[in-house]
Parts: structure tokens; sequence; C-alpha cells
């Protein structure tokens, strides 16, 4: 629940006493034989179910070994000494001196083998090897390798005699020397030693993961030890990033647990809550009236033995977090100090800054002088319900000249502190009310799953409604207007608008995983946080509300209920898009994180074929190829999306059709992209710059393409400038093809199934190949565009996973093949 580490330079700052030896420590030596012993005979059948079995036999088998490699000779610490495996020193070398290319086990069961596999390509430490793994580490072989890591410009060696060097080391006594030889070196940056209490292991407490411990901290792995019989223990630890290397010392036999959330008390028992996980202790000091508060425990065997109160904060929910002030539901809106204090003591603990606070977080806060001095994060918001911001008409613009709510059913109004009865046909208007000063917030709830009527704004022609509540902000600059709806209703909501209903169950099965994930995902960003939503009704995030609710769409709910798209134990987001062109794009190649483009993709969202069969382009980054691909007719290939109109499309510019588009956009990508839009200047180097024109188009270059064919970087030749875009949307704003001069006829895009589209502002997706003809003067005459697909091209396909369906797959495995590597699981 703390970070106490710094990193390189020595100790952490901790709570505990920095002594390297404490008056409370366990003066029972069999303690750490008995887990030398479990360390040393358990690793390799520490997946087993049921480790309680194996313990008693593993420990008395370990103080019978160790007595015999060790004979009298106890180390450097009487009281606690973990035996050193090669095995161990292995993950330590690979973690400290080569992190960035541990690999995946290719082993599975074998922890050890990964950093195994890195060290074989490694000429200064080959002379450890695989089968020497579970080999204790002698003080000869600690000191051969303190010596490699230090190099040629440093001499050690143990004065030791031939006998003792012939004697194991203890794990503390390698960590120590080794960490201060990484210091000697300049290395240490990367390592953080920190005090950690254990809370729970895999043996008691099954929500975690394998080789995953749950500290006061965050969960960490710890792969090659064994800490089952720590639990409540008070470690200091070395570690690097999220494994735990090992054991520096043991500090203390109880636990103390800062700031601890305490979420519900039952008589005897008492539950914490790390993160998303509750735990439960048994209780000798708090009472009822300690239930929601944030408390400083002490804790033994799983007793709470003693407490004190943490200073007085204030638990609430964010509702805003503007420039200027945080909003809260219960309490209102403070003022905050630049320098506020931001703490997450949930279990992925990534909250450090207000650019993570999203709207409907579980705090505690703390202020001074009215301005709220310290927030500490006590839960992330629920996936029970989602708050979205609903756009006005128009330009979908989040404020709102006016707002008028219609109750379809009893409903209830709360402002000011007060709640009023809303009768179904009352019609709330916020220019009629009378609203008071500093009292910006009215609220109406639907209650018994009434509906709530915007009159307000149209979608599709009509007016929409809304159960859960609807929220009124009012602004300087009008009004917002936030729907908390639950997520079922906003599934409900969502589905039909992103998906037609007659592409059956199984597509809207898979539609729902996907949208569940997305919105699940999104609820921890802070994009919309100044809005008190976390997801707004448009393509920004997902379209909500524009049709009526499906029951088919229900169905497809109810069936895949939570369930979501993971990876790594994560929620990931299920992006998607309308159709394919029979191959999707890694998303680092599609969209930017800030200045850099492209960037890492996930291999769950990364580029793969939507076509049956062996692959019929050999390269899908060669123009040639490329050219012949895209100019396939749906019949030429067993594609998911081949029954789609947006599956081959194509359009014609001349010259001075391409040369209206591109400038009709230039000055906005130039403004307002200009971290992918640049400029070329007189010594051919490009430069961020603002144009509102760059003449005729004389040329257009395809400079870089992505894994799955999509074009990622483009230049135009213009006569009076020269540009370089990057990233679909860019390029799907610089060629849209829109003819905006009502003089001029319009231009036509034509489709795969024969139609035609007039007039599209934005290219229907960045898969495409460009045929120029070129003058007698060298310069583009006129082009047209080779192309297929419908959206970014990242994910999953919805006409895709219609022609999937129609081919009998079912829904889990479709979002197996959009998804690799992820799997489907319960939240």
């Amino acid at each position: 629940m703390r970070e106490n580490g710094r990193r390189g330079s020595g100790r952490s700052s901790s709570r505990r006493s920095s002594s390297r030896r404490q008056q409370n420590e366990p003066q029972n030596s069999g303690f750490g034989l008995a887990v030398m012993g479990m360390m040393l005979l358990g690793v390799l059948f520490y997946q087993s179910d049921d480790l309680k079995e194996l313990a008693n036999p593993l420990i008395q088998k370990g103080k019978n070994f160790f007595s015999e490699v060790q004979g009298e000779q106890r180390g450097i610490d009487e009281v606690y000494a973990m035996p050193c495996m090669q095995a161990n020193i292995a993950k330590i070398l690979v973690h400290t001196l080569y992190n960035d290319e541990v690999l995946e086990s290719s082993s599975s069961g074998i922890w050890y083998n990964k950093y195994y596999e890195v060290l074989e390509s490694k000429e200064k430490f080959n002379y450890l090897t695989v089968d020497l793994a579970m080999q204790p580490v002698t003080n000869e072989l600690a000191s051969q390798i303190i010596s490699d890591v230090l190099g040629d410009d440093y001499t050690f060696n143990l004065a030791l005699s031939e006998e003792m060097l012939a004697q194991s080391i203890a794990f503390e006594s390698f960590l120590e020397m080794y960490y201060q030889a990484l210091i000697t070196i300049g290395q240490a940056e990367n390592v953080v030693i920190k005090d950690i209490s254990i809370v729970k292991t895999p043996a008691s407490y099954s929500n975690l993961e394998p080789l995953t411990v749950l500290t006061d901290s965050g969960i960490y792995s710890f792969s090659g030890l064994i800490l089952d019989p720590l639990t409540d223990y008070t470690l200091e630890v070395a570690m690097v990033g999220n494994e735990i290397l090992g054991i520096m010392q043991m500090i203390d036999t109880k636990s103390i647990l800062e700031e601890c959330y305490i979420s519900k008390i039952d008589g005897d028992t008492v539950w914490i809550q790390f993160g998303d996980n509750e735990i439960a202790y048994q209780n000798k000091k708090l009472t009822s009236e300690h239930e929601g508060s944030v408390i400083n425990l002490k804790v033994e065997k799983g007793t709470i033995i003693d407490f004190v109160e943490y200073m007085a904060g204030t638990i609430d929910t964010v509702l805003r977090i503007t420039d200027s002030y945080i909003e809260f539901a219960d309490t209102g809106k403070f003022s905050y100090n630049s320098d506020v204090n931001i703490t997450d003591y949930t279990s992925s603990g990534d909250w450090h800054s207000f650019l993570n606070v999203s709207s409907g977080a579980k705090v505690d806060y703390t202020l001074e002088n009215e301005a709220v001095k310290a927030l500490r994060i006590i839960e992330k918001p629920s996936s029970e319900t989602v708050r979205v911001v609903i756009t006005e008409d128009g330009l979908g613009d989040y404020f709102h000249s006016q707002v008028q709510i219609e109750a379809l059913a009893d409903c209830e109004l709360t402002y000011n502190d007060q709640t009023f009865s809303f009768k179904k046909g009352d019609v709330w208007d916020s220019e009629l009310f009378e609203w008071v000063d500093d009292q910006n917030k009215l609220v109406v709830n639907a209650v018994n799953d009434g509906l709530l009527q915007l009159n307000s704004i149209t979608r599709s022609s009509a007016n929409p409604s809304y159960t859960g509540s609807v929220e009124v902000y009012k602004d300087v600059n009008g009004y917002t207007v936030v729907n908390e709806v639950s997520m079922n209703d906003y599934l409900a909501r969502v589905i039909p608008s992103e998906m037609p209903p007659s592409f059956g169950l199984e597509a809207l099965k898979v539609q729902a995983i996907s949208a569940r994930s997305y919105a699940v995902s999104r609820q921890t960003s802070s994009q919309f946080v100044k809005y008190a939503a976390q997801l707004d009704d448009t393509t920004a995030s997902q379209v909500y509300n524009n049709v009526e609710v499906d029951e088919l769409a229900v169905k497809a709910i109810k069936e895949t209920e939570g369930q979501v798209l993971k990876y790594n134990n994560n929620i990931v987001s299920g992006n998607f898009f309308s159709t394919s062109a029979g191959h999707t794009a890694n998303s680092g190649e599609v969209w930017a994180s800030g200045e850099t483009f492209p960037t890492s993709t996930p291999i769950y969202l990364s580029a793969n074929q939507q076509y049956e069969g062996s692959s019929v382009v050999e390269n899908m980054q060669s123009e040639e190829d490329l050219m012949e691909f895209f100019q396939l007719a749906p019949s030429e290939i067993d594609a998911f999306d081949d029954h789609a109109a947006w599956f081959r499309w194509e359009v014609f510019y001349s010259v001075d059709e391409l040369s209206h588009v591109v400038n009709n956009s230039i000055e906005r990508l130039t403004g307002q992209y200009s971290h992918v839009v640049k400029v070329l200047d007189s010594e051919n180097n490009w430069q961020i710059q603002t144009v509102d024109n760059i003449g005729a188009v004389l040329d257009i270059e395809i400079t870089q393409r992505g894994e799955g064919g999509n074009i990622i970087s483009i230049v135009v030749v213009g006569q009076d400038a020269t540009v370089e875009v990057k990233t679909e949307y860019a390029i799907r704003t610089l060629f849209a093809p829109i003819q905006k001069d009502s003089a001029e006829p319009p231009i036509q895009i034509f489709r795969a199934d024969g139609s035609t589209v007039d007039n599209m502002t934005l290219l229907p997706s960045a898969f495409f190949s460009p045929k120029i003809n070129y003058g007698k003067d060298g310069n583009l005459l006129e082009v047209t565009f080779y192309g297929g697909g419908f959206g970014h091209g990242v994910g999953m396909s919805q006409e895709g996973v219609r022609g999937m369906v129609n081919r009998g797959y079912t829904y889990k495995e479709i979002i197996e093949h959009y998804y690799p590597n992820s799997i489907v699981e319960k939240l």
C-alpha cells in the first residue's frame, strides 16, 4: 500500500527502523531451515494444488539436507538463512543485467527455464547451466559470479579457506554482495530494496495467480521462493519491476499495514480492501464504528492485534476533475493545491496524478485551507455501472445550450440536498429552472426501471430515453449531461447502435463481449473526467442509444453475462471496426502514442489474415503485391468480409479534385495534428508548420506501410508545399472524397456490390493503393485509389464476424481469432 523503495543508491526510507536486526526477530533457527528446505525441494512442485500436504515432509527433508551440506556452519545469519540455488542466481542475473531479454519459458511448470535461455547466449556466464539449476551456490561460485559482474576493472575474492569456499552461501549474503557490486558498476538503478508485508499467497488465497503474492504494497511475482510460511511477516526484499529477487532480511514476525480501508466488520471478522482484493482477518480490536474508515493496523497470524486511526479524511466518490476544482458526489466542489499528493492503494497502484484519476473512483481525501491536499485512491470505478456524457445535436459538443427532461414514469429529482417527486409526464427545463448560486448539479433518478426522455436532443429522428439517472451540470459554457446507467442497460443501447441485430445472436454475443471489454477498460481512463463521465456516446468511445433496444441484443448480453476479453489476466480493450479488406492492422501502426508513431503493438491487437486458406499476398508491405490484392474481386478470395459492400472500393480523382480535397483539410491537419503531419522546409527537413494550402498536387508517394498493408506514412508533393502525413485518421482525413464546391459534381466512391456513395468526410480506410497517371510534364494528372475495408482496421471486423458466423464459427472462436492470445473470462 506504499512504495518505500528508492532506486539504485541504497536502502529505502522505510516506515520501520533501518536497523538490520530487530529485537523482535524470531529466535527459532529451525524456522530458517524450514523455509530453506521448502524452497529447495518445493519449487518444482509449487504448482501442486495442495501445498499444505507437501510442507511438513519437505521441511524435515530440508533440515536433513542442510545439516549434511553445511555441517555446523550457519552462514552469515544465525536467525534467518535462505539457501542460494543456481536457478535463483540465473533469475537475478537476467532481471538485473538483461531484463529486456527475459523470455517466456519454453517448458511449462519449470520457472527458471526462461532465465537459462537468456544466459545461454551470454559467454560471461556460460558456466551456469540448466542441469545444475537446483544445486546450491558455493562461496567459491558466488565469488566467481561477483567477479564476472564487476569485470576486469575490479578484483574480488572471498578470503576463505578451501573448506569454507566449498560451503554453500546464504541467499541473504549473496544478495547483499551482489547489490553492492551493481552499485559499484552503476547498474543498480533498476533494483529496489523495500519493506513489504506478506498478506496472502496462492496457497491461502485462490484469487492469486501461481507464484504471485499479495502484499501491503501490491501484487508481485516470486518464482523460486517459498513465502507461504511468512504470511503476515514483514520482510526486506530486493526487487526489479514486479519481481521479487530475494529476501534481504526478515524484519518482523508481524505486519504493520498502513492506511487500510476497512470495508466491513462483522463481529470477530474484519474485511480489508487491498485494491480489488478483500481479505478477512480475525478481529480483537476494531468496533463497528470503524467500518468505512482508513486505519493503520498491526497484524499477527491472521489477527488484528492493534490499530491506530489514520488522520481523519473524507471518503467520497470523484465526479469531476477540472483545471480548477475537484467535484465529489457527496461533498461537492473543492479547489486543489498544485502539489496535491495522489496515492493509489489499489492492487494495480498505477494512479499517481490527476491524469490517471477517472470519474467514479472511490477516494479518501484531506483538506488544507479548504483545498484538497491529498487524494488516496481506495477503489477504481465499479464495472456494474457506467457514466456516459451525452452529446448535443449537430456538432456533437459536450455542452448543451438547453436541457429538457421528461419523466416517462414516476421518478425522483434531487437538487441542493433535497429530493422531490418527478411524476410521469413532468418536464424539467434547464432554462426555466431557478438555479441557486454554487449549486450547479441536478440529478433525476429513473426508479423501478422507469425511463427519462431527453426532449432537447434527437437520435435517429426521435428523442432518446435513458434508464438509471441523468445528471445535469450547469457551467459557463452551457450544460453537461451525464447518464449513469447499469452496465447491462448501457450495452443494450450500444450493441444495436454498433451492429445490426440482423447479424444474428452469435454475432451479437461477440459484439457484447467486445463492447463490455471496451467499456470496462475505459472506465479507468481520465479522458472524460472533466465532464463527470467515463465514456461518451459517439464513436470516440462507442455509439450509445442511437437506436431502440433490441431483444436479441438483450439476449446476447444475458448469455455472455460478465464475460470480458483478457490478456495476461488484464481486461483489454476490444477494439472493433466495420469491415476489413482481408487483413487487420497492428494497433501501433494505426494510432500514435503522444508524439511517438509508430508504437508497439500488443499481440491481441496485431495484424492478421482475414480469409481462409493460404496467403494470397507474399508481402503485405509490397506496393506491387497490394495493388493486385486490392483489385481482387470478392469472388476471388474466401474472405470473412467478402459479402460486405465495403470489402472493396475505388475512388477516382482528377488532379483538380485531389488538390481540392487535400487543401480542404491541410490547414486543420498541420495545425491540430502537427505531431503526425509535418511540412518539408527548404533544407529538406520535416518541420511543424501550419499551412493553409499546398497548391496543385504534383505527386503522392507512400513511404511506409504497416504489417497488415495499411498506409502509415504518405508524402504529398504540392506546387507550394510538400507534406508528410502519418496515422490512418490523418491520411483518411487528407484524402476525404468530398466535393465542397456546389458547382462541381460530387466525388463518388464505388463499392464491391456495385453501389456508390457520394461525398464522404473520411476515406473509407487506409488500406488502399493509388494508381497514378502522369502528364507529359511528369506531374500527377489523375489517380484512382483501389482500396478495401471501412474503419481503422484494428481488432474485430463486424462484417467479418457476420461472415464467420455464417461459416459456423462460435462466438468464442471468433473472439479468439480477432484477438490472438486473449481469452474470454468473467469479470
